[in-house]
């Protein structure tokens, strides 16, 4: 029989996540039309990061010590590739690492005052870098994986896609209703 823990894990967690990126994707949206567009986003990223260091620096019941995964890419495409139920986990668990980051990449944009990729991506790689060496010398009985920093820098990137995609409609529309008023 599963522990409540592990049940709570493995089904509340990915939703968790998904809502947190659908709740900070609408409020990024909207980041522009406030005067303290950069305080919230600033909240929302240390928000976010908190968050994400609490779900992944935790430990997990019976932690030991972690173990290192550290070929990329191979055990992603394993578990998209089979169409076993048995790799479900992994699918979820993939998923939500690239959801994790996406609020990152998107309150970064706004912190900047011109969306920048690098610095963005740099911030994302940096954090997970540091949660992964946090998982492994934390016995908190994870896995640090260079997959989960490859999805996580992937997931700032979608975010940074968002907002830039964002910022190009809202600064067209400033433009469009400028060009208007003349």
């Amino acid at each position: 029989m599963r522990s409540l823990w592990t049940t709570v894990y493995t089904l509340g967690l990915p939703a968790v996540v998904v809502l947190g990126a659908l709740v900070t994707g609408a409020v990024a949206l909207f980041l522009d039309r406030l005067r303290a567009r950069r305080l919230v986003a600033g909240v929302l990223l240390l928000a976010s990061v908190l968050a994400v260091a609490a779900m992944t620096l935790s430990p997990l019941p019976g932690a030991a010590f972690a173990t290192w995964q550290l070929v990329p890419v191979v055990d992603v495409w394993a578990a998209f590739a089979g169409d076993s139920a048995t790799r479900m986990n992994d699918r979820l668990q993939a998923v939500g690492n690239v959801l994790m980051f996406v609020p990152l990449g998107l309150c970064v944009a706004h912190l900047l005052p011109r969306p920048a990729w690098r610095p963005t991506l740099l911030l994302a790689l940096t954090v997970s870098v540091l949660i992964e060496l946090g998982q492994a010398g934390l016995r908190t009985g994870r896995s640090a994986d260079v997959n989960d920093v490859l999805l996580n820098v992937l997931g700032a990137a979608v975010g940074y896609g968002a907002s830039r995609a964002h910022w190009g409609r809202a600064r067209s529309s400033r433009d469009a209703g400028a060009l208007l008023e003349r």
